[in-house]
């Protein structure tokens, strides 16, 4: 399969959240991490199930008539399944949407509804205090700033919960899958989060009012 995780940096293509070749080109994190055995059978397991669906369906042939041993073709469409499911994982976003279930913000639910794909949003780095938030409406996602973001500064998302609701080590912890160790300024100075922040304004340096 032809998988360039750099394409639109080191060349000349325009690269284009709408284009499959696009959502292909993200990283997949192939042979890296410390990967189950229950994990990587489930894996397995999907693709084999999607397989059997799609030739139920005839959308491709087994040219064997044998369940139990694939055809090139077969071979090469639950490699391509596989691969998107393994880009799929590492670089889609959570969607949720609030229900209005009492008077206050704090008694509303937060109800989680699937995930979204978008090639270009995905390229965006994490930090535990990011600078840009996401909203989505229908198939549409627009990206915001959450503070002031100087000139050349990197924009950043967040893969985890933010430092002020969770300890170091719990973000590392889940950060692990992405197999990489966060060295946000949150993380490389430990900041605490917001059961250890003073509960009062007064006194602060005049440069933070």
């Amino acid at each position: 399969l032809n998988h360039n995780e750099k394409s639109g940096v080191d060349n000349d293509d325009v690269y284009k959240s709408e284009d499959i070749m696009s959502f292909n080109n993200l990283v997949t994190h192939d042979g890296l991490g410390c990967k189950q055995a229950p994990e990587l059978m489930m894996q397995a397991h999907v693709v084999v199930f999607l397989l059997r669906l799609l030739k139920k369906l005839q959308y491709v042939r087994d040219t064997q008539n044998n369940n139990l041993e694939l055809d090139d073709e077969l071979t090469l469409v639950g490699r391509v399944l596989h691969h998107f499911m393994r880009a799929a994982f590492y670089n889609t976003h959570e969607i949720t949407e609030i229900e209005k279930t009492g008077d206050r913000w704090e008694n509303n639910n937060i109800r989680r509804i699937g995930r979204v794909t978008n090639s270009s949003l995905a390229l965006i780095n994490h930090s535990c205090d990011p600078n840009y938030r996401r909203v989505s409406d229908g198939v549409t996602t627009y990206g915001f700033a959450c503070k002031p973001i100087g000139k050349g500064k990197e924009i950043s998302d967040i893969y985890c919960k933010p430092f002020g609701s969770a300890p170091l080590q719990d973000r590392h912890r889940y950060l692990q899958k992405y197999n990489f160790k966060c060295e946000c300024p949150a993380c490389t100075n430990n900041w605490p989060d917001l059961a250890g922040l003073p509960s009062s304004l007064e006194g602060l340096p005049a440069k933070l009012y």
